[in-house]
C-alpha cells in the first residue's frame, strides 16, 4: 500500500456564529487508524515528518493524556527555529485527539491559543483523516495556518512511503 492519499480535500471555513476563524481539511489514506493516529501522537513518529515541506524537527515531546504537555522544535530551510506548544484537550485513539496550539517566542511566552482536533474514521481502503484547527487569531493566520498544514500533510505523505 502507498502512503500517498486516494483523495485530498482542502477547505478553509470562516465559522460565523462564534466569530473565530478555522481551517479545516480531509484526507482518505491507505492505512488504518491506529496507524494514521500514532503518527500524529508520537515523538519518533512526529519527528519524522511534522512541518512544512524542507523543515526538520529537533525536539518532539508528547506527554499522551488528556492534560497533558506536548511540544515540537521546528528549524525552517532558511535555519530560523520555530516552537510550537499545547496541551492535550481529549486523547481517544484511535480515532480523535484535540489538542491546544501555541506558538512559543524565544523567551518562552506564549502566543494566541488555538485548537486543533483530529479525527480518523476507517474507510473500505483504510481510514479518513479530518483535521479543524479552530480559534485563529484573523485571516492572516488561518491561511498561514492552512498552508502549514497542507505542506505538513504532504511531508506525513512522504513518510508514509518509508513505511
Amino acid at each position: 500500500m502507498t502512503g500517498v492519499p486516494e483523495k485530498t480535500t482542502v477547505q478553509e471555513t470562516d465559522v460565523q456564529e462564534t466569530d473565530v476563524k478555522a481551517f479545516e481539511t480531509s484526507r482518505d489514506y491507505a492505512h488504518p487508524p491506529e496507524l494514521m493516529f500514532r503518527l500524529f501522537t508520537e515523538p519518533e513518529h512526529l519527528a519524522r515528518w511534522f512541518g512544512p515541506v524542507g523543515f526538520t524537527v529537533e525536539e518532539a515531546r508528547t506527554n499522551l493524556k488528556t492534560g497533558g504537555a506536548w511540544r515540537i522544535v521546528m528549524r525552517s530551510p532558511e535555519g530560523n527555529q520555530h516552537r510550537v506548544t499545547g496541551v492535550y484537550e481529549e486523547v481517544s485513539p484511535p480515532v480523535r485527539v484535540v489538542f491546544s496550539w501555541a506558538w512559543e517566542s524565544e523567551d518562552g511566552s506564549l502566543g494566541h491559543v488555538s485548537r486543533v482536533t483530529i479525527a480518523f474514521a476507517s474507510t473500505d481502503s483504510g481510514c479518513r483523516m479530518s483535521l479543524r484547527h479552530e480559534n485563529l487569531a484573523d485571516d492572516e493566520a488561518r491561511a498561514g495556518h492552512g498552508r502549514g498544514w497542507t505542506s505538513s500533510l504532504e511531508s506525513i505523505d512522504a513518510y508514509l512511503e518509508t513505511l
